[in-house]
């Protein structure tokens, strides 16, 4: 009896443990740290920060456009911000595709597109470049 109870005390929380995934793949156990991961994208032009008027990220997909444009306390002189972690929900784990636009007044400078997914915490950058000369 003592051995049957043994096996079952192993057995509960194993298949707990891996019974425990999301749609998107996540475990409901996964341990994250708890800092606040941005992608962020570095603009020049002849090797000295680039200061654009307007940037904006649009979701390929479902063209919902993020604009950080307003938020100070990412811009870091020639440092714009792609996307946070706010928006982990909101995208495919191995990747939804976004473009990053920006320019001086009315005219686009910059459009690029990125692959972001995320590893079950924070989000990852899949495929783009983190920084652009602007010619």
């Amino acid at each position: 009896m003592d051995k049957n109870l043994n096996y079952l005390l192993i057995l509960i929380p194993l298949f707990v443990l891996f019974s425990c995934h999301t749609e998107d793949g996540c475990s409901g156990v996964t341990v994250c740290t708890e800092e606040f991961r941005s992608i962020t994208v570095t603009i020049t032009q002849n090797g000295q920060p680039f200061k654009l008027d307007y940037f904006k990220t649009i979701h390929e997909q479902t063209g919902k456009v993020y604009d950080f444009s307003g938020r100070t306390d990412f811009i870091n002189n020639d440092r714009y911000v792609l996307l946070t972690d706010g928006q982990m929900g909101e995208l495919e784990k191995n990747g939804s595709w976004f473009r990053l636009e920006g320019g001086i007044q009315d005219t686009v400078l910059v459009s690029e597109t990125y692959l972001i997914g995320h590893d079950c915490c924070h989000i990852v950058l899949v495929s783009g470049p983190t920084e652009i000369e602007i010619k």
